[in-house]
């Protein structure tokens, strides 16, 4: 969200911010299931407060470039996504639509410097999802 209220304005005049939306997409019941439950809850606070929208008990499931589907509980739904930036555990799990030629040791996603997933322009991995390979 420091992002979009930020950078954007000053490094980016060109991309309106008012079309960004940011979405975290947790596959369990709250965030940061490895901590306190007060912590969870003090977090999904914070992020709502940012003006991130927290969808729970869903998981990604494809992307074709363009849109983000989701499983969320027993339905699937479809986002608009022009970017996605994924984060993950620390073994990473497969995607549909980026392919086993971008994977690395533990499934790990090749990234170049700038986090770009390898042969993919628009679509990036950060934290424990990337293995940056520098060329």
């Amino acid at each position: 969200m420091q992002f979009k209220k930020y950078f954007l304005k000053n490094d980016y005049p060109e991309i309106n911010a008012d079309h960004m939306k940011i979405y975290l997409i947790q596959s369990g019941p709250r965030v940061l299931p490895t901590m306190s439950e007060k912590s969870s809850e003090h977090a999904l606070k914070g992020l709502q407060n940012l003006g991130v929208d927290v969808i729970l008990d869903s998981r990604v499931i494809g992307y074709d470039g363009e849109n983000c589907k989701i499983k969320r509980r027993a339905t699937e739904e479809v986002l608009k996504a022009g970017v996605i930036i994924w984060t993950a555990g620390a073994k990473g799990n497969t995607i549909n639509g980026i392919g086993d030629q971008v994977l690395a040791a533990d499934n790990r996603i090749k990234v170049n410097a700038f986090n770009q997933v390898d042969g993919f322009e628009n679509v990036f991995a950060i934290g424990d999802i990337a293995a940056i390979i520098f060329r």
